[in-house]
Formats: structure tokens, sequence, C-alpha cells
């Protein structure tokens, strides 16, 4: 008996052990990431057995849900998972597989009857490993799919893998823009190139399909383009006015022409993708919105903290330096106290905005809290951090704010300076730093840039 076992990463020990006491039994093992689909079938074994250890498992679930169907239709597959995962017994079932095979669990012997069985199984029914699916079923799985995740990058994977499994096109593009009026820009695509797709579409041209589709908000169907070899389906998504976008599908009239049951499928799983889509991308804007800070518009210090740690892990891995800059006005208090709050928030409006003239594109910064921003320097050393601390200082010394008012408003600032890894190389310590240095500047007459002590940081 001819076994492939088609494994993940690592070598399946614990099944080749158990296999290798079972008689007469001839192994092959392919690496299902690497595994060349002709190879395996060329190899014509009698049984086939896949890992099958996470469904969530992109290319591991893409694998066994498209590819042993055409390559290896009649012949039995079981899946198996090296730990003993009692969850996956009944999925596997629903994708085709005879049974789940757990090693640590089977003897030889208890292995040596389930793949004779196997055998006589399909021998008595051409048993499939991949059952026959209507069209319901692959749309429902594909709607399942696409709202099984916020997160968009997700959803468009899952869109480009389901699509054509559904409506017979050689060509998919996919084509979003989140404001009426901005260009439709490729986001997701099958074969676009080979197929001419433009990286973006212009929503002035009306005379363009996809760009009439997404206007009518129906679908537009061209089979006299300029190319007479092909037939193209233009469908929109559009949901609430919160997304604006279309898909093109191209098929090659050697295939014949989409049917009106492609083209209905087509319609009905686009607007669900459209949905989808949507609940995406307004989750995104508000967890973005959840990053901001609500008067200023600057990013707020919960993402200060998650940036800061990211950029820590680039200067580590790359040996980089990054500095971290911390900003107190001075005397803000009695901006308030004199003018009152609307125009103390005004003031640190026009403050930040200051700030942000002040410092490179690459920096991060923040509104750390009240009359308090915090900068971090990605590649900035000691001196480069200096000069942007001085010119931010030198800067709020000389504006006039609030000028609209005859009595406008004059303002310093104290800044403290930690640098990576001289001053710390946690987050922690390095906003420690630089805030301790900045209220040594507060205390040295203020309207000054202080540099963190070396030699200070925690054990």
């Amino acid at each position: 008996m001819r076994v492939a076992v088609v494994y993940l990463d690592k070598i399946p020990e614990a099944l080749l052990r158990v296999l290798g006491n079972c008689t007469a039994t001839e192994i092959a093992l392919f690496n299902l990431r690497k595994t060349d689909d002709d190879f395996l079938s060329r190899w014509k074994p009698d049984v086939v057995i896949y890992q099958f250890e996470d469904p969530s498992e992109e290319h591991q679930s893409r694998f066994l849900l498209s590819h042993p169907r055409h390559t290896l239709a009649r012949i039995p597959a079981f899946s198996f998972s090296n730990d003993i995962k009692p969850d996956l017994h009944a999925l596997a079932e629903q994708i085709g597989f005879i049974i789940h095979l757990e090693p640590l669990s089977l003897t030889a012997r208890e292995l040596e009857l389930h793949l004779v069985y196997g055998l006589k199984l399909a021998k008595a029914t051409g048993r499939k490993l991949q059952p026959a699916k209507t069209s319901l079923d692959k749309a429902f799985e594909a709607v399942t799919s696409f709202h099984s995740t916020l997160d968009t990058a997700k959803v468009l994977e899952s869109a480009m893998f389901h699509l054509p499994r559904l409506v017979p096109a050689e060509s998919w593009a996919l084509y979003l823009s989140n404001e009426p009026g901005k260009p439709l820009r490729l986001m997701a695509a099958v074969n676009a190139l080979s197929a001419g797709m433009p990286p973006w579409v212009d929503v002035q041209n009306e005379e363009h399909p996809l760009v009439r589709a997404v206007q009518d908000g129906r679908t537009h169907f061209i089979n006299d383009s300029d190319d007479p070899t092909e037939v193209k389906l233009y469908l929109p998504l559009l949901t609430q006015g919160s997304l604006f976008g279309g898909i093109v599908a191209v098929l090659n009239r050697e295939h014949h022409t989409f049917s009106e049951e492609d083209t209905e499928i087509a319609e009905r799983v686009s607007a669900s993708l459209a949905l989808a889509l949507g609940n995406a991308t307004s989750f995104t804007r508000a967890e973005n919105l959840s990053q901001l800070d609500d008067l200023t518009h600057l990013f707020n210090a919960r993402y200060f903290y998650q940036a800061l740690e990211n950029e820590l892990k680039r200067a580590r891995r790359h040996q980089l330096p990054l500095a971290v800059v911390f900003i107190d006005l001075d005397g803000f208090k009695e901006v308030n106290d004199i003018h009152g709050h609307l125009v103390g928030s005004g003031t640190l409006v026009e403050i930040s905005q200051q700030l942000q003239s002040c410092v490179r594109e690459t920096d991060i910064l923040c509104r750390y809290g009240g009359d308090e921003f915090i900068l971090a320097l990605p590649e900035a050393n000691l001196q480069q951090a200096h000069d942007i601390a001085e010119r931010i200082r030198s800067r709020i010394e000389v504006t006039y704010f609030q000028q609209h008012r005859a009595d406008n408003v004059r303002l310093t600032c104290s800044i403290g300076i930690s640098v990576y890894p001289e001053h710390g190389k946690t987050a922690e310590l390095l906003v420690k730093q630089a805030d301790e240095a900045m209220y040594a500047a507060k205390q040295a007459q203020k309207n000054q840039v202080v540099v963190a002590k070396v030699g200070t940081m925690a054990p």
C-alpha cells in the first residue's frame, strides 16, 4: 500500500513510527507548503494522509479545500494531527476526510484497519475527498468567511479565494475608495496583470464600465470589450455610503460566457462582501479614532506607547538610535485662569500645529495629556533630538497664539530628552527619563531643553 503523508512544517515522527510498523506499506513524505500538485498525483498513492492542525491557518485550509479534490479526487484521504484534538474530528469529516487520525492514541494494527477500510470504501462508493457542493453551499461558505473577521486585509484575501471558486472567471480585481470622488484603487486581485487590470480607475471617467456599475448600483455585463476574446462582469460594492468600490471579473470566451446563475451568485455574494468590507472599514476607523486626541487630533498616549514599543523593537533589531522628547508648557494654567478654557483649548490646538511643523514625517507626535506633549524620534541620536527639541522651544517662545484676540497669548515650554539605549531600554524607562529631564528644565528657570542623566536608569 502506497501511503502519501502531507505535513506542514515538521516531519510527523509519531505518525511515521506507527506507519513504519504497518505491514507492506510504502511511505512518501510531501511538505504541504512546497508540494507540487502534479508531483503528488504522479507518485500515485493508494491513500493520502493530510496534516490538519488548525483550520484557521490560511495556507492549509486553502490547500485542503481546493487541491485534493482536483488531483486526487477518488483516492481515500485521511487527516491527522500531532496532538489529540477531539474538536477536529467533526470538522475533518465535514471537509470530506474519511476519518481524523491521532497517532499518539493509535496502534499500527488500528491504523492498518482504518487504511484498508478507506480503500474498500473508495472502491465501493468512489468517495471523493471533497463532497460535491452546490453553488448555494459554496456561496454560504464564502459569506461566512467574509464575516468571520473585522480585518479588511483578511476580508479581501477571503474574497480573492472564494470568488474564483464560485464563478468561473480567469481574472478578478477588487477596487475600493473610502471617499466618493477619489480614484478607485486596486486592493486585491487574481491574475490581474495578465488581464491588463489598471492599478486605479478615475471615477470622473463615467464611460468606464466599473464607474457606471458603481454609479448605477447594478451589474454591468460587457460582451464587446476591446479584447474580443474576453467577457467582463462589473459588480458594484456599496453599503450605505460608507464604502465605494467594485469588482471586475474577466472570462475567456473559449470558456463560454457568464451564465445567468453565475451573474446572480456573483451579485449576491458581492452584496455580502460589500457589507463585510463596510463593517471592517468602520471598525478600523473607530479603532483609529480611539487613538486620537479629541481636541488636537494628534495621537494620544495609548497610541504613543504602542508606537514606541514597535520602534524600540526595530531599534534593537537594527541597532539604531531612538529618542523620546517630553514637552510641558510653562504657565499654561494661567492661560485658562485669565482667558478661560475656550481660549486655552484654542491655544493647545495652535501649539499642536506648531509642533507638527517642527518635526519630521517619520516622527511620532502625541498629546500626552493636559498641556503635555511627547515625541518619539526614530533613528535620531542625541544631537538630532536636541536640535529638534531646541527648534520646538524657540518656535513656542516667539509665537503669538490666539492672534485674533486683542490680548493674544505668549508661552514658553520646558523639554526633556532621553535616548535609547543610553537612558533606557524599555518604553516606560525612556518616558520616565525624559519626564524627569523635563522637570529638571522647569526647576532650572524653565524655557529650556535638558537631557536625561546617564547612569540614572533603574536596574
